[in-house]
């Protein structure tokens, strides 16, 4: 099924595998920068990060079996990463793992946008399209 596009597939598996490393290095800042323990927001970090591990982890294993619902869930789960709207009292996006990209402020407002994201579902997006043909 994915002859024609292992090196896509092997890009992608590197790219899952780096936001499961930065997304567990987050938690470890997060646990360790703590002075009196984790407050309530702490724990909400640790939590969102804990699912994107679980996530990453989930869709490396499945896309390495060549699993082509994983590639599409893969697609979706990368489309949740791409954009990130922060402010003082909201955050929008999946914005823990692994955030590389570029950084907007506008105002009180940080939009992040997630690079690793972007060049994940490029490879995904090529890999799908290529399966309809």
């Amino acid at each position: 099924m994915f002859q024609s596009f292992s090196k896509s597939t092997i890009t992608i598996c590197c790219f899952l595998a780096i936001n499961i490393m930065l997304a567990a290095s987050s938690i470890f800042v997060l646990i360790t920068n703590q002075d009196l323990g984790l407050h309530a927001s702490a724990y909400g970090k640790v939590l969102a990060s804990s699912l994107v591990i679980f996530t990453s982890a989930y869709l490396l294993f499945q896309i390495y079996t060549k699993d082509m619902k994983a590639i599409k869930l893969c697609f979706w789960f990368c489309l949740l990463q791409i954009i990130t709207v922060e402010s003082e009292s909201l955050t929008i996006g999946l914005s823990y793992g692994a955030k590389v990209g570029a950084i907007f402020e506008l105002g009180e407002a940080i939009i992040t946008i997630n690079i690793l994201a972007l060049f994940t579902l490029f490879f995904v997006g090529k890999i799908i399209s290529g399966q309809k043909n």
